[in-house]
């Protein structure tokens, strides 16, 4: 995969926000989600990633060892808020910031600390990604639950190439894909459809009754 772009190029405390964009196995204009704010990745960068989803998480993924006992749990919340990132409603260049701060700090909260202890002296940017934070929490996860989230973690194992020659650190950052929506929402979705036609032909059924 390729790093091509910064996506809308919104920048929040000198930091650009997800989501990006990359060529992923010669598909080109992916949206991608960073969730990794300890490493750096370059435009033009190029390298191998493993690919797991979060609902089948990969044993290299970035954070394996950062809180293994909440492993899951921490990638769901994160996956949540790379949907909330794809949403038109949330395409606000703030909430945009705030969500990307929130969803590195799900993962990386010691790295996230460190970097906005010393730049954001009043907790702006903290208090609007903690709104973010607390909504993932709420949610209700079931298992299995983003397998339409992939995952891809560098494999350290090939090469990473900056254009023409090595690129100035490493290793790059993982990415988060959203693909397609969930399988079980759309089938919940179409089931909702299906009681609710059910119910109006049942309800024009009792009103034709009841006109006679």
């Amino acid at each position: 995969m390729t790093l091509t772009s910064p996506g809308a190029g919104n920048v929040m405390d000198n930091v650009y926000t997800s989501p990006y964009t990359g060529t992923v196995a010669g598909q080109t204009g992916v949206p991608i989600i960073c969730d990794d704010f300890a490493d750096d990745s370059y435009l033009g960068e190029a390298w191998t990633a493993t690919i797991s989803t979060v609902a089948d998480l990969a044993a290299n993924v970035k954070w394996a060892t950062q809180d293994a006992a909440n492993l899951q749990y921490d990638y769901d919340e994160a996956a949540w808020l790379a949907e909330q990132l794809l949403l038109p409603a949330n395409s606000n260049p703030t909430t945009l910031g705030y969500i990307s701060f929130a969803l590195w700090d799900v993962l990386d909260p010691g790295d996230v600390a460190a970097y906005l202890g010393a730049t954001d002296p009043h907790g702006d940017i903290a208090s609007g990604a903690q709104v973010w934070e607390n909504l993932a929490a709420q949610q209700t996860f079931y298992a299995g639950e983003f397998g339409n989230v992939l995952v891809y973690t560098p494999d350290l194992n090939f090469p990473i190439t900056c254009g023409s020659g090595p690129c100035p650190t490493a290793p790059p950052q993982e990415f988060l894909r959203v693909t397609t929506p969930e399988a079980p929402a759309l089938i919940i979705f179409a089931v909702d459809l299906l009681g609710l036609a059910s119910l109006v032909a049942f309800l024009g059924r009792r009103k034709l009754r009841f006109s006679r």
